[in-house]
Order: C-alpha cells, then sequence, then structure tokens
C-alpha cells in the first residue's frame, strides 16, 4: 500500500439530481467489493473511499478540508454532468489534483449528458500533432483528447445506479493497477462459481422440500393435500430460481447478494428493485395473513399486494398492521386512501408522517397523515431509498418534496420546499 495516503479514493460530485446518489452508491460498491482468490494482496489498497459532495460555489473548493481531502487522496473520480462541468469548484478541485502530479490518477465517470457537455474543461486534454505536408514543410496543429470514463447512462437514474453493480470492475481495476480484463476474467469465474453453488443448494433444497412432502403424503390423505399445496409452491418457486435466476443474473456482479436476498423472503427487495421476476411468480397463498405475523410482515405483504394491482385484498392487512403497530388512526385513514386512489406506476411507495413538532408543522404546513411520495423529484421505492437520498445532502440544503394530503375521501397532491435537516419526522412507510 502506497503511504502518505488517508484515502484511496475521493469520489466528487456536484450535489444535485443524480450525482450525489451515483458518488454514494460506488463508494459502497467500492467498499463492498472483495477481490477474487490469489488477487487479495495485489497492488494498493482500494476500500478506504470518501466522498466529497460540491454545491457549486468556489468558495467551497478552496476551502481548507475541501484541499485537505483532495491532497490526501491517491485516486480521484469525478461524477461527470452537465452540472458538474459548469461548476467552478469542480473544476478548481480538479486543477489542484493535477498539480500534485497526480492527473493519471483522475477516473470520470459519466452519468448523463453528452461527453462534450458533461466533463470539465480540465479533464480534456490539448495535445500537439505534427506532420509534414506535401512539400515537406513541418505543420503542427492542437487537438483536444477526451478522457476515457466510465459510463453509466441509461434511460434513467435508476437504470444508470443498476450499471454501477458491473463497472465497478473497472474502476478497482484502475485503483489497484491491474488490466481491467484480468480482473474481469477472474471476478466472473468467481460469480459464475457462487451461481453454481447456489443453485445446487437450490436445487438441494427443493430435493428435500420434496421428500418432506412425500413424507407427509404417506403419513394421512389429510396431510396428501397440504403436501401437494405446499409442494406445488416449492416447485414452481424453486423451479424458477433454480432455472432461470442464475442465466438472468449471470451477467451482474451483484447476482449473489440478490439470489441470497431472495433465499431470505426478498420479495421487498424484488418489488423495491422493479424486478421482472417477481412480476411471474405465482405467490398463491404466500402474501395471506398468519397468525404468527408482526406487524411489519403484515405491511410487507399488504405492500406486496398494493404491487400486484390487489388493493382491495390489501386494505385488511393495512388494517392488521397500524393495529399491530399502534400507528394510529391518522396513519390507516392516509393508507387506506393511499390504496384506493394511488397505483404502484404512479407512486411507488410513500411515507406517512406519524408526528411531526410544531414549528416544521406550521413553517412548512404539514400535518399527521400527510403522505410524502417524492424527495426532490426522485420518486422512491421504500424508506430506505428515501433515506439514503436525504442522507447524501447537506442538512443546510432546501430541497423539494412532494406530500399527498387527506383531502375529504381523496388526495391533494401539493409540493413543499423543505430544508433538509426538517425531514426528521416519525413516519411509517405505506
Amino acid at each position: 500500500m502506497e503511504t502518505g495516503f488517508l484515502y484511496d479514493c475521493c469520489i466528487v460530485a456536484v450535489n444535485s439530481g443524480i450525482d450525489p446518489m451515483a458518488a454514494e452508491a460506488l463508494k459502497k460498491e467500492i467498499e463492498g467489493y472483495k477481490l477474487p482468490k490469489g488477487m487479495e494482496n495485489q497492488g494498493p489498497g482500494y476500500h478506504r473511499v470518501t466522498t466529497l459532495l460540491l454545491s457549486g460555489s468556489i468558495d467551497e473548493a478552496v476551502s481548507d478540508e475541501a484541499r485537505s481531502i483532495i491532497f490526501h487522496s491517491r485516486w480521484l473520480v469525478i461524477v461527470c454532468s452537465e452540472k458538474a462541468r459548469s461548476s467552478p469548484a469542480m473544476a478548481h478541485l480538479i486543477f489542484f489534483f493535477s498539480q500534485l502530479g497526480r492527473r493519471a490518477n483522475i477516473l470520470p465517470l459519466l452519468v448523463e449528458g453528452e461527453p462534450f457537455r458533461s466533463f470539465p474543461e480540465p479533464l480534456f486534454e490539448k495535445r500537439t500533432v505534427r506532420w509534414l505536408d506535401e512539400d515537406g514543410r513541418e505543420r503542427f496543429a492542437t487537438e483536444t483528447v477526451e478522457p476515457l470514463a466510465v459510463d453509466i447512462r441509461a434511460e434513467s437514474p435508476k437504470a444508470s445506479l443498476r450499471l454501477l453493480g458491473h463497472l465497478r470492475v473497472k474502476v478497482i481495476a484502475a485503483l489497484i493497477g491491474v488490466p481491467y480484463d484480468a480482473l474481469e476474467r477472474r471476478h466472473f469465474k468467481r460469480t459464475r462459481r457462487r451461481l453454481v453453488t447456489i443453485a445446487a443448494v437450490l436445487a438441494l433444497i427443493f430435493v428435500l422440500a420434496g421428500s418432506f412432502f412425500a413424507y407427509m403424503w404417506l403419513n394421512t390423505e389429510r396431510q396428501l393435500d397440504i403436501a401437494v399445496q405446499k409442494a406445488q409452491i416449492s416447485k414452481d418457486l424453486f423451479t424458477k430460481i433454480c432455472s432461470e435466476y442464475p442465466e438472468r443474473f449471470l451477467h451482474i456482479p451483484a447476482a449473489v447478494p440478490v439470489i441470497e436476498d431472495i433465499l431470505l423472503d426478498s420479495l421487498e427487495q424484488l418489488k423495491v428493485a422493479e424486478s421482472i421476476i417477481f412480476e411471474k411468480l405465482d405467490l398463491g397463498s404466500l402474501l395471506l395473513p398468519d397468525a404468527n405475523d408482526d406487524a411489519r410482515s403484515l405491511l410487507v405483504k399488504g405492500m406486496l399486494l398494493r404491487y400486484m394491482g390487489k388493493s382491495k385484498e390489501a386494505e385488511p392487512l393495512y388494517e392488521q398492521a397500524c393495529m399491530a403497530a399502534s400507528y394510529g388512526q391518522a396513519y390507516l385513514d392516509s393508507a387506506l386512501l393511499f390504496l384506493r386512489h394511488t397505483s404502484p406506476e404512479t407512486w411507488p411507495s410513500g411515507l406517512c408522517i406519524l408526528s411531526i413538532r410544531e414549528d416544521p408543522a406550521q413553517e412548512y404546513r404539514l400535518s399527521v397523515g400527510d403522505i410524502i411520495v417524492a424527495i426532490d423529484g426522485f420518486r422512491f421505492r421504500s424508506m430506505e431509498q428515501f433515506y439514503i437520498y436525504r442522507d447524501s445532502m447537506d442538512s443546510s440544503e432546501t430541497i423539494e418534496i412532494t406530500v399527498l394530503h387527506p383531502d375529504g375521501d381523496g388526495l391533494k397532491e401539493k409540493k413543499v420546499r423543505i430544508r433538509v435537516g426538517d425531514l426528521d419526522f416519525m413516519m411509517a412507510e405505506m
């Protein structure tokens, strides 16, 4: 490991739009990555990652804190967008890092826009080209060379962030100084081995389940009906997992944790990820309430039913969850309005305000029962996504949230400008 650096990598982004989300997502991808066997001790480290979010002010870039972070970083990853190109602070920090003799250690991450509109000006390299004309006279010309970048542009911010799971290998290969192809081949082999292992485990589970249900069938006629019913559910679900999931996720490095989450009751995660696999599953009685369900289980089942277009069937589950968690009548009333008057395509998820201090309530005209459905235009699909987005911004920054306010037998949509630091209400997902 090279000495003298506090950070292996600093990810710099303008604190607006998809840029901060991409920075935080890449940070987690790098920190959570493990090198394939045989490469653990190859090259310098890469796990020490920090992010630097810029508001755009040039004063911010020349601050002692920002310059100290840049000075103690071995690599610089620049989140590139049109906002980044127009930021004087971004240009200043790139120039400062280059002056330290580390220009070769700058890696652009292109998140949106055309390269010539998104790369900050200091990233372009000016080269003088020399040639001889037909008369033998020496000629010179200056050309602008566009930097090589990791490109995660896609049709939507969500799709762009999904690409990071695959392209993180390119970033890590640069950080540890190994050829990308070499690391990618090792990574692919490791992923394939894990997928084969998981598929084998799932197949074994299915065989054991089949054996168990066969034993039940041999016991009594009554148990036969139960065994057939449960065996069919197991067969359909595990057959899909064994036959489809490994192939579908083979090209995605994050396949292993995704499949492990599925094994640990990951229906909620599939819903949040808007997975097409989820829509193909015949869940049957899996979403019916059970005597052993706690408030969280009831709520997850209700959210999944809403996601499947079965809002009517979801209503009693929300009622039971509200009683079990003591959310109060305001939550239940808002939840029923949310089920009856919204669709998951329009508003994938909502956070109901359970309690709010008097000052924020008066300043922003919010009340208990109001439902937050978007933050800064981002329509989150879970409470976790909401908090990740909120925590990626400075607490003093003012943003816009979209709120559905109960109004008689319906919901009234309104926009509220609010400081990030004030988004600390007690809320429950619906």
